[in-house]
This record gives structure tokens, sequence and C-alpha cells, in this order.
């Protein structure tokens, strides 16, 4: 099961983690708009199966609110 940020960034803590940022970046993330460019050869699409499918499906996640995206940079304590 997903947990909430706040959640996750206690989890984090609990292991031994201090976050140096943490932020949510979803509101961000929809202010975006894809290029329509030429297809780069080096692409995460490369290592991921259906990425343009997975991605659309993310976007529709998280324009119904059913996601988030965070950012968070942790460090040990």
């Amino acid at each position: 099961f997903l947990a909430s940020p706040d959640v996750m960034r206690s989890i984090l803590g609990e292991s031994g983690l201090m976050a140096e940022c943490f932020e949510d970046i979803s509101d961000a993330h929809l202010n975006t708009t894809t290029v329509n460019s030429a297809p780069s050869p080096l692409t995460l699409g490369v290592y991921v199966d259906n990425l343009a499918q997975k991605a659309a499906n993310a976007r529709r996640s998280l324009e119904e609110g059913q996601i988030r995206y965070v950012r968070g940079v942790f460090r040990l304590q």
C-alpha cells in the first residue's frame, strides 16, 4: 500500500535518515507540458517497458489525486 508523504518521511526518519530536502512536486509536474520532439536513443524507455503507457497512467492518477510526487534528499544521521 502507498503511504502519505508525511508517513513516508517519518518511516525514513525512524530508519536513521535525516531529510535534507523533502518537497511535494506534484503541482509543478502537472503544470509541465510534454514537448513533441525527436526521441532520444538513450532515455528511461531503454530500461522500462511500456514507458509511455506507464507515464500516462501515472499522470492520470496524479490528476485524479490518487498519488503525489515527492522529491527528497536524505542522509544518515
